[in-house]
């Protein structure tokens, strides 16, 4: 399984991507390189250390890799295997959850890409890259928390942030075209009073639309596990701002792999479009009341899906003895999480609102006997 670490050209220490800067720097010379600069670097290092082990291999028979294939079965023994890795500076060894495509060598620290963990069928499209720094993500959570007055003050005490990881995580986005109709009724009611009667006159109308509909950049999230919720949340996301996938921009950060396959979910994408679709139909009738019923059909569908990278800062803290999990949009900055309330304050301000209540009701009551 290969690993990739991207190295300075002129030092050979790990190069990281810089949201803030929109480069890749070096923290041993200083150095700072543009994307293609980086990736050019990391294949001269292939290709210097291919040449190494030519000699090596100069006595291997020809034969014996004629017959190899990747057939299905293959594919899926390949993604199977033991997320066990070596780092390529130090020598240590990595172990990653087997979803896990980039991450940090706890010993060395080192920035590591796992690269057979995106290839083939796992390779992202496109990623949309960080825009600020990890400095950065944990004012931002700050001031967040900060606008909450139950929150309580020993929460944002030294101690109760862990390490605030940039993760790039998997979505699908989807452009549909959608050939439908619909029909719908609503009905307006108007009342007068003429000489002794009162006189009310109901109408009913119907309401029928086709066309066409182009809905573009459907999210859905293409992770399984508990952070779901935290990626559905944060959304959403500028796709106009994203690029073709580089490796070079998971250095410093961890990734992801995508645990969905697009079958396994076709029908959220087809509820949100159905929602989407009636939307779009329902606000042409307005005029004549509110829509009692609508009934939609979808006579075509075609639809175009692409694999993502999104950037998140996921933040975990521990509050008397709870783990809180918050995720900060890595390109937006929202922010999303359950936060911890002071109960003590949120009684007090309550039977204070309660006290007040009741004195003003009172007072109003004494003036007006």
């Amino acid at each position: 399984m290969a690993v990739v670490s991207y190295k300075c050209p002129n030092c050979d220490g790990p190069l990281v991507f810089r949201p803030e800067k929109n480069n890749f720097h070096c923290d041993f010379c200083g150095s700072d390189f543009f994307r293609q600069e980086a990736e050019d670097a990391n294949k001269n290092a292939k290709d210097a250390e291919k040449t190494e082990h030519v000699e090596v291999f100069s006595d291997v028979v020809e034969s014996e890799f004629k017959d190899i294939s990747h057939d299905e079965a293959e594919d899926e023994q390949f993604e199977k295997e033991a997320a066990t890795y070596s780092c390529p500076s130090c020598g240590a060894e990595i172990i990653t959850a087997e979803s896990t495509a980039a991450t940090t060598c706890y010993y060395c620290h080192n920035p590591v890409i796992l690269s057979g963990k995106l290839s083939r069928e796992f390779r992202p499209d496109r990623l949309i890259p960080f825009t600020f720094p990890k400095e950065e993500a944990e004012r931002r959570f700050r001031e967040f928390c900060g606008k909450k007055k139950f929150l309580p003050k020993e929460f944002l005490a030294p101690g109760t942030f862990s390490e605030i990881t940039g993760v790039y995580y998997p979505y699908f986005i989807v452009d549909a075209k959608v050939n439908g109709s619909a029909s719908g009724k609503s009905k307006s009611v108007r009342t007068w009073v003429s000489g002794k009667y009162q006189y009310t006159e109901t109408t009913v109308y119907q309401h029928d639309r086709s066309g066409f509909l182009d809905i573009d950049g459907i999210a859905v999230s293409a992770y399984k596990d508990g952070d779901r919720n935290l990626l559905k949340y944060v959304c959403p996301f500028d796709e106009s701002q994203s690029v073709d996938f580089s490796m070079a921009y998971l250095s410093g950060f961890q990734a992801e792999k995508r645990q969905f396959k697009k079958d396994e979910l076709k029908n959220d994408i087809m509820n949100q479009v159905r929602n989407i679709s009636e939307a779009e139909f329902r606000s042409t009738m307005a005029g004549h009341g509110s829509i009692s019923s609508m009934d939609l059909t979808i006579n075509e569908y075609k639809d175009q899906w692409e694999y993502f990278l999104f950037p998140l800062w996921v933040l975990t803290c521990k509050y008397k003895g709870k783990l809180y999990r918050y995720a900060l949009n890595g390109q937006t900055g929202k922010v999303y999480g359950e936060l911890p309330i002071h109960v003590p304050k949120l009684l007090l301000t309550t039977f204070g609102m309660a006290a007040a209540t009741f004195i003003v009701l009172f007072i109003m009551g004494g003036f007006l006997i």
